[in-house]
């Protein structure tokens, strides 16, 4: 894909999603590829939309023994990376409060976003709306949204990569799953991969989207050269899942215009995952390797109801 590259406003989980997890008990046993966790679902609830989309969209029928009274719900997802998030937002909100959301004044994501309400939209509308120019965002220097004063956020990157290897048809299959083993490792931990932001298409570019969105990230206080949290690739497959869930850093009321101007741009990401999507192609072992990579953006603010 080149110049027409779809680009994406992520719904939240979809109602019959939503109303699967919803329904769940009061303390929910997720058992994720062999590795269990028992959560409040109030405060399965408060994870990001995208974790939750993936939890529900993976979701078997819970089951109940003798030995196991509570209902455990197996889910194909990485542990991993549930781990890491539940580790980040248990250092901080762990005996948080849930509080009603109206109490506060925050920005709608529906609100002037032409992303927001469109299934599928062009890589200009991306350029205009989403990044660059936030015409939603008013002339006038904002301040620090109010709900980021009182409640913990947070930024979630995460990153899917399928890759294709185009080996050579005659060779055999024993040595064309090791020759895609070996890529996949190279891939997963090899050279700078481990580096968020490493293999971002036109991050160097001026006034391209995504050196808009790192200058955005930057300025929220994801570092240029931050490290993915979790990089791992999925058993037995071609697929490779990288995750970055971090504390946004809020700034003081003194912080310059582009700061804050960044922080209200990102109020617009909460519930809302962002994707980005594109090809890529490069040479490893001498073989010709194409990869698509998808990026998704979501905010996550801690301790909200409603």
């Amino acid at each position: 894909m080149g110049d027409g590259d779809i680009i994406t406003q992520a719904d939240s989980a979809g109602d019959a999603e939503l109303a699967a997890v919803v329904a769940l008990p009061q303390v929910i046993v997720l058992n994720l590829n062999g590795t269990c966790f028992k959560i409040p679902r109030e405060r399965l609830l408060s994870l990001p939309q995208n974790i939750l989309f993936d939890l529900s969209t993976g979701m078997a029928q819970p089951t109940e023994s003798e030995d196991e009274p509570d209902s455990v719900i197996c889910v194909d997802f990485s542990p991993t990376c549930f781990k890491h998030v539940l580790d980040v937002l248990d250092d901080s909100d762990k005996d948080l409060e849930f509080i009603p959301l109206a109490d506060f004044k925050v920005v709608s994501p529906d609100q002037g976003h032409a992303g927001a309400q469109d299934p599928e939209i062009s890589e200009d509308e991306w350029d205009n709306d989403s990044i660059e120019n936030a015409p939603w965002i008013e002339d006038r220097l904002l301040g620090i949204p109010e709900v980021l004063l009182h409640r913990p956020a947070y930024i979630l990157l995460r990153e899917d990569l399928d890759y294709y290897v185009l080996s050579d048809p005659k060779q055999d299959w024993d040595t064309t799953v090791h020759l895609k083993n070996r890529i996949g490792e190279n891939l997963t931990c090899g050279g700078n991969n481990m580096q968020v932001f490493n293999n971002l298409r036109n991050r160097d570019v001026m006034d391209s989207p995504e050196f808009h969105l790192m200058q955005m990230l930057v300025l929220a206080g994801v570092s240029t050269d931050e490290c993915w949290g979790v990089r791992e690739r999925k058993p037995n497959t071609s697929k490779i899942l990288s995750m970055k869930f971090c504390a946004l850093k809020i700034p003081t009321e003194e912080a310059s215009e582009d700061t804050l101007v960044s922080l209200n741009k990102l109020v617009l990401f909460w519930r809302k995952p962002a994707k980005k999507c594109w090809w890529c192609q490069f040479e490893q072992e001498d073989v010709k390797i194409h990869a698509r990579r998808v990026w998704t953006l979501e905010l996550c603010i801690s301790g909200l109801a409603g």
